[in-house]
């Protein structure tokens, strides 16, 4: 496993995040087997949510019980919109890291991202909030989860501004595929021709982007073949990523499966590749539940892709 470092973190960030997003923690089940595979084989670094059910619950236990919140960074996310009104509020973000904290059982959390953003609000209040609660210890370092460059330089530029810290990273939906619509609302994407400029921003800032459907939410995982002439919906059924159905998509999967080909590897280590061999700084968010899917994916970590490659899969 390859990690990377982030100001003010006790440990570095490993490449491969794991998603906690997963039924069997969302529901409250014991996810002790896979949380212990993955931990076991490199990746110390989770991603979870104030919205995620009760996985921060969960991955708490799990930590508590194998004593090793020294060895892993706990990436929470909160100020998520709700039905009623836009939460990007300090009022919101002190309530939501005071439960997070007490849903994981931990007295920090090591990196906090604000879930959504919330553009008619100026971003001073905000930024003196996570300033207080790193005051205060409760949270190590701070960034974003889908708000646009724009907003992060605005951000920056006030903490530069009035000597306080600014986002150390930010986590975009990002992966070779783009998509045509947003399927949850609120989300920003820095795939595709069109985000260009955002993509070229963070390789000229170096901001560390973790890139969450970094596998366009399985379309590139392998289980979809570009020559089948099968629908999402046959292959994925009810909770298909309908998003990335588009005749570029099919056109990418298919240089994919070429090169996956050429080299003996799979889509997924391949799409995966092209992530980790990006001029950006790129850590991977994914899911896996197999010891052979977790496995290879670390795998793809290694894999060095030629310029002439990468070039082909983009492009």
């Amino acid at each position: 496993m390859k990690y990377i470092n982030l100001p003010k973190l006790k440990n570095p960030i490993s490449r491969l995040v794991f998603g906690t997003a997963i039924d069997t923690m969302t529901s409250g089940n014991n996810a002790g087997g896979v949380l212990d595979t993955v931990f076991d084989n490199g990746i110390n670094t989770f991603d979870i949510a104030r919205v995620y059910g009760m996985s921060e619950r969960v991955l708490g236990e799990w930590i508590r019980s194998r004593n090793i919140r020294d060895k892993v960074n706990i990436i929470t996310k909160g100020c998520h919109h709700d039905n009623e009104r836009k939460r990007m509020t300090p009022k919101d973000l002190f309530a939501d890291v005071d439960t997070s904290l007490h849903e994981l059982n931990t007295d920090y959390i090591d990196l906090y991202l604000l879930h959504r953003d919330d553009e008619s609000k100026p971003v001073s209040d905000i930024i003196e909030a996570l300033n207080e609660l790193q005051a205060q210890g409760k949270i190590l370092t701070f960034g974003a989860s889908n708000w646009t460059h724009i907003r992060i330089v605005e951000a920056t530029d006030y903490a530069k501004k009035h000597g306080l810290n600014g986002f150390s990273v930010s986590s975009p939906c990002f992966s070779a595929a783009k998509r045509v619509f947003d399927p949850w609302g609120g989300s920003v994407d820095i795939s595709g021709d069109e985000n260009k400029s955002a993509r070229e921003w963070y390789i000229e800032n170096n901001m560390p982007v973790i890139a969450y459907s970094s596998l366009a939410r399985g379309f590139l995982s392998g289980k979809f073949k570009s020559y089948d002439n099968k629908s999402f919906e046959d292959v994925f059924g009810a909770n298909a990523p309908v998003e990335y159905d588009c005749p570029e998509n099919i056109a990418l999967l298919k240089r994919i499966e070429d090169v996956s080909n050429d080299r003996g590897i799979t889509v997924a280590q391949t799409a995966l590749a092209w992530l980790m061999n990006h001029k950006m700084n790129v850590c991977a968010i994914l899911s896996p539940t197999q010891y052979h899917h977790i496995k290879s994916d670390m795998d793809a970590v290694d894999i060095q892709l030629t310029d002439d490659e990468f070039e082909y899969i983009a492009g």
